[in-house]
């Protein structure tokens, strides 16, 4: 688990991370990311990543956080590494561009079987005009990234994106919609360049408020071919907030 500075309760400006050999029962922990704030592209700058890597290796992890100059900024996405098993780490790219109108975060980050590397994530727009799911894409290794496309459209709040690659080759991105309060999704038979309709996994929301607090996906798929969605979620028989599931074959 990576964490450094953010709205959901951590306050640590250099970040650092967690590990577990055991799926979660027991954790190592912290360890710090390094001097990334103290030289570089990061110097300065406030950290508040989503928990987004991908392990290339023995020794070799990449990570994916996001980052903005001052409380007032808009953060962007960068691609960091460690090449040691996380004893150092340093900045390899800024995987979105200069964040001018609007705030690029909560990335879901995956390799392709093309050997490209898939980044979607969630971006929301200053003015509250709109927020969007977008796809960012790296032919080389991450050290170089353009878009690639738009998944999603939101008029209000966004949700973060969860991306697999499934084993028929296509990908899919779940996320929360808190406009007509569902979990959806979209298939992609082109690694991302193009996506096809959206499809319901879930829409019997109901919380206390009404309030359309939901969403925030993960998403593996099981040897067995079934895609697990995991999100929170309230209904009206468990109106309160709670982690929920979604099992279908894709």
């Amino acid at each position: 688990r990576v964490f450094a500075s953010g709205y959901h309760g951590n306050d640590d400006p250099d970040g650092g991370f967690y590990y577990s050999y055991d799926r979660g029962a027991t954790w190592n922990g912290p360890y710090q990311l390094g001097d990334l704030n103290d030289r570089g592209p990061l110097e300065g700058m406030m950290l508040s990543p989503r928990t987004d890597y991908i392990v290339r290796g023995q020794g070799e992890c990449l990570l994916f956080l996001s980052a903005k100059a001052s409380e007032e900024g808009n953060e962007r996405i960068g691609m960091i590494k460690t090449e040691d098993g996380g004893l150092s780490f340093q900045f390899v790219a800024w995987v979105t561009p200069e964040p001018k109108e609007a705030r690029a975060i909560m990335s879901q980050t995956i390799p392709l079987a093309s050997g490209q590397i898939l980044s979607t994530y969630r971006k929301i727009y200053r003015d509250d005009r709109k927020a969007t799911i977008e796809a960012f894409v790296s032919d080389d290794r991450g050290l170089t990234w353009r878009h690639l496309s738009t998944i999603k459209t939101m008029q209000r709040s966004s949700n973060p994106p969860a991306t697999v690659q499934l084993e028929d080759g296509r990908v899919v991105c779940v996320y929360g919609d808190r406009q007509v309060k569902e979990i959806r999704g979209r298939y992609s038979t082109d690694d991302g360049r193009t996506w096809g309709e959206e499809f319901v996994v879930r829409d019997d929301f109901a919380a206390l408020d009404d309030d359309p607090d939901l969403g925030y996906t993960r998403l593996v798929q099981r040897d067995d071919g079934r895609l697990v969605a995991m999100y929170y979620w309230a209904t009206a028989e468990h109106p309160q907030q709670h982690i929920a599931a979604s099992i279908w074959m894709p």
